[in-house]
């Protein structure tokens, strides 16, 4: 006999409508790839930049590392693990990467930087999935809450999915 959907592992009965817990979309090999592939090019940088911001990285010490490369990499100043680990320990962040040695895995994580692009697509395309389930949150709180006319409700959600991409 098949399973109804409020008997699914990982599912919570909330009123008349079934909330599935789920993790978001995310690749923490991806994004370490990425930052190892910059590591060991910094050039790369240039020809990702446009695809991936540091907003994009989902696991906190690699939203952390990013920061520190695209801010040197902005100000057209040289980055390497040590300058990027000094600046972390200034911004007092280097605990959230795991030390110096957290930081050196994560340079040492990719033997060449000529999958820099595949990397990088696959980080921004986390990145656009998070985003569109937080606008979807968004919409349905509004739907639920019908506090205005549904002209108005729609025109928001529309400008959200939109405003994602």
């Amino acid at each position: 006999m098949p399973k109804s959907k409020s008997s699914r592992a990982g599912a919570k009965k909330t009123g008349t409508t079934t909330a599935v817990q789920r993790k978001l979309p995310q690749s923490p090999e991806a994004e370490a790839a990425l930052l190892g592939s910059i590591f060991f090019d910094p050039t790369v940088l240039s020809d990702i930049a446009d695809l991936v911001k540091p907003d994009d990285f989902y696991v906190p010490a690699n939203h952390a590392v990013a920061r520190v490369i695209w801010d040197f990499w902005s100000e057209n100043q040289p980055f390497d693990p040590a300058i990027v680990f000094e600046e972390l320990c200034k911004r007092k962040q280097d605990d959230v990467i795991g030390g110096h040695e957290g930081l050196m895995r994560l340079a040492d994580s990719v033997p060449e930087a000529s999958h820099a692009g595949h990397y990088a697509r696959i980080v921004r395309d986390k990145a656009l999935l998070r985003r569109l389930i937080s606008s979807a949150q968004e919409i349905i709180a509004d739907a639920y809450d019908a506090s205005e006319d549904v002209d108005s409700i729609l025109d928001r959600s529309e400008n959200k999915v939109y405003s994602v991409a």
